[in-house]
């Protein structure tokens, strides 16, 4: 965060590792033990999830204070901090492993009721397996959603999925929250981690939300815009909508979209439109420093007849603005 120091981790020391070790087997770790603590590179996590595997497969065995591994399980141990989570997710079910790979598209945080929506599974019929993933230590409970309790597992189960899979799992989670009305947000993630062609009832749904999206995800909605206008045929019906979006996006982010505007308004019949877009261009001219352009746009949008009552109420209220602050006009 802000005004916040900047701490290098660096690795756990041979004595630290052993004392983790030592933690999570309930002893003091014999040889087998200390090899797989040499292994981990003083890594906490990989460290943890290899003794873990090791305490699930009852190969931890205790004399007295003292607890160890024979050599082959020692050897045995996970070669990598990826193959330890593999393991780790291997002891759970099936059925487990596949609603967690449903939660995973969903990203770090999920819950229960998008799972059910996406997977197609009743809520009540998910519980079980959540409950087994958090009793493995793979998700965590945290107020009224769920995490997977590191970024690596979560990655783990995403990628064994392969990426014609994923992509198609996302449009099919796309669209089941377009039909539970989800916010636009969730569903717009889904649609970005889908192939880069837009289907058409994805361009549908986004010139229906594409304000809703413009102010909850703004760099989303450019990204999820600029794919849609690369994907349309130029007579598409739905271009000028989606480039006027684009041009509020791009002017939300600071940018200076005035070759949109000007496309939308050689284009466009809707008076609604025209104001905004005409809005955008003066507020584009006055950034420009050209106040006098400012007040011309606005002027000339105000001449138009077809604006309507609250557009036009808007539009005075910037040209007041405007000839005060960028002409110095009071009696303007």
């Amino acid at each position: 965060t802000s005004g916040g120091d900047i701490m290098p981790l660096r690795p756990l020391t041979r004595q630290d590792a052993l004392h983790l070790v030592g933690r999570l087997v309930a002893g003091t770790p014999g040889p087998g033990l200390r090899q797989v603590a040499r292994r981990a590179a003083g890594n906490p996590l990989y460290l943890q999830e290899m003794v873990d595997v090791l305490i699930r497969e009852q190969a931890v065995r205790h004399d007295g204070a003292d607890a160890d591994v024979s050599p082959t399980a020692a050897q045995a141990a996970p070669g990598s901090l990826a193959a330890a989570i593999t393991r780790r997710l291997d002891f759970l079910s099936k059925e487990t492993r596949d609603v967690l790979r449903w939660a995973a598209l969903l990203g770090m945080e999920f819950d229960i009721t998008d799972v059910a929506r996406i997977s197609g599974v009743p809520p009540s019929q998910l519980f079980g397996q959540i409950e087994e993933a958090i009793a493995a230590s793979v998700v965590a409970d945290v107020d009224d959603r769920f995490t997977f309790r590191h970024p690596l597992i979560r990655q783990a189960l995403y990628d064994a999925m392969g990426t014609a899979v994923r992509e198609a799992l996302h449009q099919q989670a796309a669209r089941a929250l377009i039909d539970a009305c989800a916010p636009a947000d969730r569903i717009a993630d889904q649609l970005i981690a889908a192939p880069a062609h837009a289907s058409a009832w994805s361009m549908d749904w986004l010139v229906a939300n594409r304000t809703e999206l413009i102010n909850r995800a703004p760099s989303v909605a450019a990204d999820l815009l600029h794919r849609a206008l690369d994907s349309a045929v130029a007579w598409d019906h739905r271009i000028e909508a989606l480039t006027a979006g684009l041009a509020m996006v791009e002017f939300r982010l600071g940018r200076s979209p005035e070759h949109l505007v000007n496309d939308v308004l050689a284009s466009t019949t809707d008076p609604e439109r025209t104001a905004e877009m005409r809005r955008i261009l003066a507020y584009l001219q006055y950034r420009q420093g050209r106040p006098e352009a400012t007040v011309a746009t606005l002027r000339a949008a105000l001449a138009d007849p077809a604006i309507p009552p609250d557009w036009r109420a808007r539009l005075q209220a910037l040209v007041s603005m405007f000839l005060l602050t960028g002409l110095g006009d009071v009696d303007g």
